[in-house]
């Protein structure tokens, strides 16, 4: 099977978070579950700037945070 890749926009951080290209183009996560999955050849076609990333290296590194936005009043 193909490696995927997540596509890394590498003109921002959210504190210490990559952030990478949401799913159906819809703007940018932190969240691996809501971010898109490239092959590397289309990964490869977007700007130069965006770097592609295996989707089983960033499974491995990431861990689940919490977003103290969420928190109740």
């Amino acid at each position: 099977m193909e490696e995927k890749y997540f596509l890394q926009y590498t003109r921002s951080m959210v504190g210490n978070c990559m952030v990478f290209w949401r799913k159906g183009s819809c703007g940018y996560t932190t969240n691996l579950d809501e971010a898109e999955l490239f092959s590397l050849e289309d990964a490869m076609l977007e700007r130069d700037t965006d770097r592609p990333w295996p989707e089983s290296l960033m499974r491995k590194l990431s861990s689940p945070t919490v977003d103290c936005q969420r928190l109740p009043d």
